[in-house]
């Protein structure tokens, strides 16, 4: 077949046709590469002078970041085109020259066996070729068959749990945070069935040499991913243990802030300083989690502060100025209404922990901090100092050290005592 179809190509002719027509060719081929080589500067030219691509400003707001352009994503695109550019040239030229020296081969008697044998060594794996993939028709419709089917099913399944989220659809005990990770998770099985289902019947799958690889892949994965599959299903227990959701504030670990995305791997959390940390899935599962916006979507989260005065100032007194402190603080409930523990009575001042409910968890920082200051304020206003007094005094045993009781309206009078260490009079 390859001699008759060289025959058909370029049949015998005399010496003065055949360099006639080899001198044709040839001017032909030179012809042609600088028809390429031109038309691939020109494309490529084309590419260069393009401005770089840049990101399309979405629309939601905000997503200030994705506004900005970039012309490092535009530039390697433009690069990778003209790389393509440049290889097709490369193929087109090559293709080329072996047509030539196939057709100039063929037309002088001397060089026909060889261009017998290039046309040999072209043809052969592209018969090959068409043969195999003939026999493997039946396996690709096979393997199509199921590509059909899982996409359909997923498309079906992402429809179904897409209403789920909008509670268009209600399942009793299936809350509509669900219904994202439970798609990707039927997602996941349905394409692991398919890739199980095709897997005998890719190309080459019963060959030793694709055995081998299938180990060899397997023995990587089962080595590497041991830590991908404990985040794994931590996320899967997260998920279904309603511990946070998205944009409740947290505490895990030392990290505290906002929940701004979770995944199947890790868990993303923005603190106050607009620092976003990303937590492994497994270690958020191994600390405690503290939920904070959980508690005030009920009764209130409790925002609590802790001052130590000393046992000179009456502790109802004290009572008094921190509960008012705690109803000047903005975002801070007045009912339930704020209430003071006396937390602890050390050797030289009482502890007293002022209570104020609110429901404003993601804007604890600035409760807390306006907290604080009402309290020095309203403390400074009333003349009492928020002190830890540690103090030495010499005493005759004839007066007790309890706060005396002032007329109403009048603050306890002032009293100076001895500071840190005494020395004895000279004799």
């Amino acid at each position: 077949m390859n001699i008759l179809l060289l025959d058909f190509v370029s049949p015998p002719h005399p010496a003065p046709h055949a360099l006639l027509l080899a001198a044709a060719a040839t001017l032909l081929l030179i012809a042609l590469l600088w028809g390429l080589r031109r038309l691939a500067r020109r494309i490529t030219r084309a590419i260069h002078e393009r401005p770089a691509l840049q990101a399309t400003p979405p629309q939601q707001p905000g997503t200030e970041l994705l506004k900005r352009p970039n012309p490092l994503a535009g530039r390697q695109v433009l690069g990778g085109l003209a790389a393509l550019v440049r290889a097709m040239h490369g193929l087109l030229a090559a293709a080329a020259l072996w047509a030539w020296a196939l057709a100039l081969f063929s037309l002088l008697p001397g060089t026909r066996e060889l261009a017998r044998l290039l046309l040999a060594h072209a043809l052969d794996p592209l018969r090959s070729a068409g043969a195999a993939m003939l026999d493997y028709l039946p396996r690709l419709l096979f393997i199509v068959t199921v590509g059909f089917i899982a996409f359909a099913l997923i498309r079906i399944t992402r429809f179904g749990f897409a209403e789920l989220g909008k509670q268009t659809i209600r399942l009793p005990g299936f809350p509509a945070e669900w219904a994202a990770p439970t798609y990707r998770i039927v997602r996941f099985l349905l394409i692991a069935f398919a890739a199980v289902m095709a897997f005998p019947y890719l190309p080459g799958a019963g060959t030793p040499a694709f055995e081998g690889i299938s180990i060899f892949l397997g023995v990587l994965f089962s080595l590497g991913s041991s830590g991908a599959v404990s985040n794994l299903v931590a996320g899967t227990i997260l998920t279904y243990t309603h511990a946070f959701r998205i944009g409740d504030r947290v505490r895990i670990a030392d990290t505290e802030g906002d929940v701004v995305g979770r995944a199947l791997l890790a868990t993303r959390i923005r603190t106050i300083k607009n620092v976003d940390v990303t937590v492994p899935n497994a270690r958020v599962l191994a600390e405690h989690i503290f939920n904070y916006s959980a508690a005030a979507e009920g009764p209130g989260l409790i925002l609590h502060e802790q001052v130590t005065i000393g046992y000179d100032v009456p502790w109802r007194r004290v009572h008094e100025l921190l509960i008012e402190a705690a109803r000047q603080t903005g975002h801070v409930l007045q009912d339930p209404a704020p209430y003071v523990l006396q937390s602890g009575l050390d050797d030289f001042y009482a502890r007293y922990t002022i209570n104020a409910y609110t429901r404003e968890s993601n804007g604890m920082a600035g409760i807390y901090s306006e907290l604080r200051a009402n309290i020095q304020d309203t403390f400074h206003r009333a003349g009492i100092e928020i002190t830890s007094a540690h103090y030495t005094a010499l005493r005759d045993g004839s007066r007790a050290a309890r706060p005396d009781a002032p007329p109403v309206g009048e603050t306890t009078p002032l009293r100076v005592a001895l500071v840190g260490p005494t020395e004895a009079p000279a004799p």
